[in-house]
């Protein structure tokens, strides 16, 4: 079973909203087997039925500006009032916020909840055309960093079948045999 799904949220073509796909390609070549890592434009939706076939959901947005573009907020399995802002003009049809609540609700009773870490990035300009201000793209790195060393402390994927497929998350790989 694909043990972690890394979801970054966001529209590169505004500005720093971009911050989660930016970091999902970031990641191509950094991921331990077990991990999946995609890129979610605005869609938030395949997360509903991910939530019960991860162990860990991490989830990588842009936030609003709270006086320092770049800084990166790490958030271990938030409830929506300890979520920093969304950007000024989100472009979910549904937000972090609401999606995680709306997977908490609907979820089995008896399964077991994903580990949900969300790393919202302050941004400072959201502007269609944008690119990634100067402070956001300086933040990717040790972003990257971090996401990768916490997928590699999670360990190796187990051997429990994967279940049905999420529509928008790309099956697991077979384990390798190392």
């Amino acid at each position: 079973m694909t043990r972690t799904l890394i979801a970054g949220i966001g529209n590169p073509d505004r500005g720093d909203d971009g911050v989660g796909p930016a970091v999902i390609a970031a990641l191509a070549d950094r991921l331990p087997d077990g991990t999946r890592a995609i890129p979610l434009r605005g869609d938030l939706l395949p997360l509903l039925d991910a939530w019960s076939r991860f162990e860990r959901i991490v989830l990588v947005d842009a936030c609003a500006n709270r006086g320092a573009p770049g800084r990166i907020h790490r958030l271990h399995n938030p409830v929506a009032e300890e979520l920093p802002s969304a950007a000024p003009t989100s472009s979910h049809a549904l937000g972090v916020a609401e999606t995680l609540a709306l997977a908490r609700a609907l979820a089995e009773p008896a399964a077991a909840a994903p580990d949900v870490v969300v790393y919202a990035v302050e941004g400072a300009c959201f502007d269609f055309g944008a690119p990634l201000s100067p402070p956001v793209a300086a933040a990717i790195e040790p972003l990257v960093k971090q996401i990768a060393a916490d997928a590699a402390a999670i360990g190796p994927p187990s051997t429990e079948p994967a279940g049905p497929a999420t529509p928008g998350v790309p099956p697991a790989p077979p384990p390798s045999r190392r």
